[in-house]
């Protein structure tokens, strides 16, 4: 909690430092002191003018680091009184100033954030069933415009809006440079090989995400004069990286992983998973995507496995996927999707469980244990999402069509796939070069007939 203290006497500072002085062992007052003295009257301002509990103050102070019991705070206070300079702290505790807070995480419910500006908090309970991730990320934008500009939402104008994006542009864009100046050599490392183009795009897409954060908060509270002039379509640019940094599995390299000793049984059955669904994966709420599926979610139709997956970002639950889509290729390692996943729903008689947790993993350790190992194997930089690049990948260089790899919610054979089909195009047209040098060949043959 973010509190300005004003002013604080400089005799009770005195008489606190005599205070220290009288103990033999430092106490709990000369490790504030030494510290911080205000943090005394954030105490008193906490207990008596805010009525917090002494669990709640001992949460804030943690916050500040220091570490006290509740007999050591009942004991500190005691102490404060009888040395006269309780009511002096509580006088300056009147005239403290609590700074505004945009956004905070609701002590009750971590998950849910709260604001002390009202209608900003009653924006965020109208975005409450969007992803936790989503908010965050929104809210740190619309805090970043409130600092800069120094103006709530409903004060913003629409020139102030403009030279800001103008100025943020050029400030990603600065700092992009730097960044592959100082890690563009690291083939580990997200910045390796980009050029002017790819960090004029980066820098594009960044301002476009602030762009959507700041008319969005904008719309709710009705300013649709500026949100109707303040354009994003310049300002998103889809380019791909996925080819030029391969930044997905072939299918030697699928192999390799399935036949490595680095990874244990129960991590490849998960890895043959996210290929074969080619779904995201939601690390924070675990609600859909892959941290979501459950054994429940597994059925047979007409003696093939599939299962149905729900998709937290186009909101609607992909329905049929294959399991033994990729089967034939990983058999090669001397493995099969179907058969272990039909182990797991003989094994487990609780089918409302969490594939990952009926598999024995947490979510720290797929994010980053699990696929630092991939990366190991690989020998270069492998993120959860680089699975889904492979998942579209593979079926690329299978030769499905585009049409059939973006899929229908209401029957996606092919895994969860993608409701934008341009978006498929523009990320992907790249892998499937070969395919249209073939047509382009077979064109050439038959005019050549005529």
């Amino acid at each position: 909690m973010e509190l300005e203290v004003l002013e604080l006497n400089q005799e009770v500072i005195e008489k606190l430092k005599g205070l220290q002085k009288q103990r033999g062992r430092k106490s709990l007052i000369s490790k504030i002191i030494d510290k911080d003295p205000k943090l005394l009257v954030k105490i008193v301002y906490w207990i008596e003018i805010e009525n917090r509990s002494f669990g709640e103050v001992i949460s804030y102070l943690k916050d500040e680091g220091l570490s006290i019991s509740k007999g050591g705070l009942f004991n500190l206070l005691q102490q404060l009184k009888k040395a006269n300079v309780y009511t002096e702290l509580f006088k300056s505790a009147e005239k403290v100033k609590r700074k505004l807070r945009i956004w905070y995480f609701d002590p009750n419910d971590p998950n849910n954030l709260l604001s002390d500006v009202d209608y900003i908090n009653e924006f965020l309970k109208f975005y409450r069933d969007r992803a936790r991730h989503y908010r965050i990320k929104l809210m740190s934008y619309i805090e970043r415009t409130i600092e800069r500009l120094g103006k709530l939402p409903h004060e913003w104008t629409l020139m102030e809006l403009i030279e800001l994006r103008n100025r943020l542009y050029e400030e990603y864009k600065r700092q992009l440079e730097e960044k592959v100046k100082k890690y563009g050599n690291d083939v580990h490392s997200r910045y390796y090989g980009l050029g002017e183009q790819e960090i004029e795009a980066m820098a594009r897409n960044l301002v476009f995400s602030w762009l959507v954060a700041v008319r969005r908060i904008l719309e709710f509270i009705g300013k649709k004069d500026i949100v109707s002039k303040l354009e994003t379509r310049k300002w998103k640019v889809i380019h791909s990286k996925i080819e030029k940094r391969k930044e997905y599995l072939d299918f030697n390299e699928v192999i390799k992983v399935l036949k490595s000793e680095e990874l244990t049984h129960n991590e490849k059955v998960w890895f043959m998973l996210e290929l074969v669904t080619g779904a995201r994966h939601n690390w924070d709420n675990r609600k859909g995507e892959l941290m979501g599926l459950r054994l429940i979610d597994f059925y047979e139709d007409d003696g093939i496995l599939r299962c149905d997956i729900y998709s937290t970002k186009t909101q609607k639950t992909w329905r049929g996927i294959r399991i033994r889509l990729f089967d034939n290729l990983f058999l090669k390692a001397g493995y099969s999707l179907e058969t272990e996943i039909r182990r797991l729903l003989k094994v487990h008689r609780n089918k409302n469980i969490r594939v990952y947790e009926a598999l024995g993993f947490t979510v720290n350790y797929l994010q980053r244990t699990y696929i630092k190992k991939i990366s190991k194997i690989v020998g270069r930089r492998i993120t959860p999402h680089h699975l889904r690049h492979s998942h579209a990948t593979l079926l690329i260089r299978l030769g499905v069509p585009m049409e059939l790899i973006a899929g229908k919610p209401e029957w996606s054979e092919f895994g969860v796939g993608w409701s934008d089909l341009n978006t498929l195009y523009q990320f992907y047209v790249a892998l499937g070069k070969w395919k249209y040098r073939e047509y382009t060949k077979m064109i050439d043959e038959q005019l050549s007939k005529l």
